[in-house]
C-alpha cells in the first residue's frame, strides 16, 4: 500500500503551532513589542476575512464567477473537433469522457449517446462554466452530511479559537484535568473538521455530474498546493474555499491567493519566520526556508536547488535563502469583530533592504514578495512544469511534447487556467486510442466511481457512508487533509499498482457492487425501463451472449469486458439460467449481481 513519511521534525512542531492558533489575542495582548491588529484587507482574489465569516465551507455559494464567461462556443466547437476525429469507437468515447473526466458512470444511466463529439463537448462546455460550484440538491445533501463545515466560517473559527485560548488559561491557572479535557475537544474538533472535508470532496464527486471538471480541478490545485490539515486545521476551511474559488482565474492569481493563506504560511512555518536578530512575539525567532524552498520546488518551477547532479535548475540554495528573507513578516492577524484570520505583512519581523533572487533585484517590503510571485508564475521552467503537471491529470505517463506545447501557448501574463484546460481537452492526443483505458484511478476516484456504479445518490450518501468513504481510501493509502509532505500524494497512477492497494481496492469495489445488483434487479431499481432492466424482466432467457452485449451497451460503455473472455459460455450459461436466489422475494437475480460484481471487481473498473 502506497503511504507517506512524515516530513523529519514537522509533527514535533504541531505542538508550537496551536499555541501560536489561539495566542494572537493572548500573546499580543499581553507584549508590548506585538504589532497591533487591524482588519485584513483583501489580498488579490484571496477572498475577505468578512465574506468567509458569513459564508458556511460546505455550501459556499461564492465560487469563482468568473468561469461563467470565460469559456465560449469556439471552445465548445475546438473540443467537439478533437473528440470527433478520434480513433475511439462511440462506446470508447463515452467511457473515456466519463472516467477521464468524470468520476465514472452513475449506475449505468448514461448510456452511449447517438452523437458522443457533440453531447460531451457541450457537457465538458457546462462543467467548465459551473467551475467549483454544486447544484442545490449537492450543496444540501453537504449540509446534511457535513454538520461542522454547514456553520457559518466565522462561528466555527471562534469556537475553535477560543478552546486553545481555555486550554491556555486552564493551564496557566493549574487545572490540569480542565486543560486535558479541552485538549480532548479540540482533537475532536481538529479531526472533525479535517474528516468533513474529505467527506466534502467525496460527496462531492459521487453526486456530481457525467463531467466533473470543477471538482477533478480543486482536487488537483489541492493536491498541488498540499497542506497537512492537522496543524492548521482552523484554517483548512477558508483554504479549500480559496483553491475552489480560483479555478478559473491565472496561475499567478491562485500562487498568490494560496501564498496570502494562514494556512500555507502556518503549515510550512513562515508565520513566524522573521529576519536574523528579530524576535517573533511568539518567542520563536530566526529565518525559516521552508516556504521558500517549496515555493520554488514544488509549487512553482519543479526542480531543486542547482547542485552538481542538477545543473540545469534555475535557482541555488543561496537563492532560497535570499527568498526566505525576502519574505520574513508574511504572516496573519486574527480580526476578533469577523471571527477570521486573514493576511497581514508585518514589517516588524521583515529583513530590511532590496533581495537579489535568482539575479533580480526585489524591493523592500511586501510588494518586493509579490513581485517575486509574478515573476516565478511567469518562469519557463514554471509554464513546463505546471503545464506538464495539468496535462498530466488526462494521461497515464509521460504526456506528449504537442499538448503541453498548447498549454504553453495558451499561458499568456501570469497563465490563464481557462486557456491552458481548453487547449488540453482540445488535443487529438488527449482523445486517441493510445490514451484509453491505460490510467489507474487514485483511491479517490476509484472509491467515488464505486459508489457512483452502486447508485448513490443525496438520499443514500449519508454522512455514515460518506465516512466509510474516506475510510477506504485512507486503507487505500490516501488521507486526504493529513498528508504531511508538501508533494501532497502521488500523481503517477502506477504508485497504486500494489499488491496491497490492489486487493483493498477489489475488495472495496466488489463490496459496493453489492447494493448496486440488489437495485438493477429489484422492480423499482435505478435502470428500471432501461435496456437492462427490460432485458432481466424475462427470466426465460439463455442467450449470455446477448445479456453480455446488452450490458456493454446500456451499463458500461467499454470494449472489453473482463468475464467475456475469462468465463466460457458454459459459466455463464448457468448464470443466466439459475433460479433466483429466493424465489417470491426481492432478492436479487443471479445474472445481474454476478456480471456487475465481476466488472466492479476487474482491471477494467480500476481503469479509466
Amino acid at each position: 500500500m502506497v503511504t507517506v513519511a512524515a516530513r523529519p521534525g514537522r509533527l514535533l512542531r504541531v505542538a508550537a503551532l496551536v499555541a501560536v492558533v489561539a495566542g494572537a489575542s493572548a500573546c499580543e495582548g499581553t507584549d508590548a513589542s506585538a504589532p497591533v491588529e487591524t482588519a485584513p484587507d483583501d489580498v488579490g482574489s484571496l477572498a475577505s476575512a468578512s465574506t468567509l465569516a458569513t459564508d458556511t465551507p460546505s455550501t459556499a455559494s461564492a465560487v469563482d464567477a468568473r468561469c461563467a464567461t470565460a469559456f465560449t462556443d469556439t471552445d465548445r466547437a475546438a473540443i467537439q473537433a478533437a473528440i470527433a476525429g478520434s480513433d475511439l469507437s462511440a462506446s470508447e468515447r463515452t467511457a473515456h469522457a466519463l472516467n477521464r473526466f468524470g468520476y465514472g458512470d452513475r449506475s449505468g444511466a448514461s448510456g452511449v449517446p447517438s452523437d458522443p463529439a457533440a453531447t460531451f463537448a457541450s457537457r465538458i462546455l457546462t462543467s467548465l462554466k459551473a467551475g467549483g460550484s454544486t447544484s442545490a440538491s449537492v450543496r444540501a445533501a453537504l449540509d446534511a452530511a457535513l454538520p461542522r463545515l454547514s456553520r457559518p466560517s466565522g462561528d466555527l473559527h471562534y469556537d475553535f479559537r477560543k478552546l486553545y485560548i481555555d486550554r491556555d488559561a486552564a493551564r496557566a491557572a493549574g487545572n490540569g484535568s480542565l486543560a486535558a479535557s479541552l485538549d480532548a475537544q479540540i482533537t475532536v474538533m481538529r479531526d472533525g473538521i479535517l474528516d468533513e472535508l474529505a467527506m466534502k470532496q467525496v460527496i462531492a464527486a459521487v453526486l456530481s455530474p457525467d463531467i466533473a471538471l470543477g471538482e477533478i480541478q480543486t482536487s488537483f490545485w489541492l493536491n498541488h498546493f498540499n497542506v497537512d490539515g492537522r496543524p492548521v486545521a482552523i484554517w483548512t476551511p477558508s483554504y479549500e474555499w480559496t483553491i475552489r474559488t480560483n479555478l478559473c482565474g491565472t496561475f499567478e492569481g491562485m500562487l498568490k491567493a494560496v501564498a496570502h493563506t494562514p494556512a500555507m504560511l502556518a503549515y510550512l512555518d513562515n508565520h513566524t519566520s522573521t529576519a536574523p536578530g528579530k524576535l517573533h512575539w511568539s518567542g520563536s525567532s530566526g529565518t525559516n526556508e521552508n516556504y521558500a524552498r517549496e515555493l520554488l520546488e514544488l509549487h512553482t518551477l519543479g526542480t531543486g536547488a542547482k547542485t552538481a547532479t542538477n545543473t540545469a535548475s534555475p535557482y541555488t540554495q543561496a537563492d532560497v535563502e535570499r527568498l526566505a528573507l525576502l519574505l520574513t513578516g508574511w504572516s496573519y492577524t486574527y480580526a476578533p469583530d469577523q471571527h477570521a484570520t486573514s493576511f497581514k505583512f508585518f514589517p516588524t519581523y521583515h529583513a530590511d533592504g532590496t533581495h537579489v533572487v535568482m539575479g533580480v533585484t526585489y524591493a523592500d517590503g511586501e510588494a518586493g514578495g509579490n513581485a517575486l510571485l509574478k515573476t516565478l508564475a511567469n518562469h519557463a521552467s514554471t509554464k513546463k512544469f505546471i503545464c506538464t503537471k495539468l496535462a498530466g491529470q488526462f494521461f497515464a505517463s509521460s504526456v506528449p511534447t504537442a499538448v503541453v506545447d498548447a498549454c504553453i501557448s495558451a499561458w499568456g501574463t501570469g497563465g490563464n487556467l481557462p486557456r491552458m484546460i481548453v487547449r488540453i481537452l482540445a488535443r487529438p492526443e488527449t482523445w486517441a486510442e493510445a490514451n484509453y483505458a491505460n490510467k489507474i484511478k487514485n483511491p479517490l476516484e476509484l472509491v467515488a466511481s464505486a459508489h457512483r456504479l452502486s447508485g448513490d445518490d443525496e438520499a443514500v450518501l449519508t454522512a455514515a457512508r460518506a465516512k466509510q468513504a474516506i475510510t477506504a481510501i485512507r486503507r487505500m493509502g490516501v488521507w486526504l487533509w493529513h498528508i504531511d509532505p508538501p508533494t501532497g500524494y502521488s500523481t503517477r497512477h502506477l504508485d497504486w499498482l500494489d499488491a496491497g492497494t490492489m486487493d483493498e481496492q477489489l475488495r472495496y469495489v466488489y463490496e459496493q457492487s453489492a447494493p448496486a445488483a440488489l437495485s438493477y434487479a429489484s422492480s423499482s431499481g435505478t435502470l428500471k425501463g432501461s435496456a437492462l432492466e427490460t432485458y432481466f424482466a424475462d427470466r426465460g432467457t439463455s442467450d449470455p451472449a446477448a445479456a453480455l452485449a446488452t450490458i456493454r451497451g446500456s451499463v458500461i460503455p467499454t470494449r472489453s469486458l473482463p468475464f467475456a473472455a475469462s468465463y466460457d459460455n458454459a459459466f455463464l450459461q448457468t448464470a443466466f439460467t439459475a433460479p433466483d436466489e429466493a424465489p417470491g422475494t426481492s432478492e436479487p437475480r443471479r445474472p445481474v449481481r454476478t456480471l456487475l460484481s465481476f466488472y466492479a471487481s476487474s482491471w477494467q473498473f480500476l481503469l479509466k
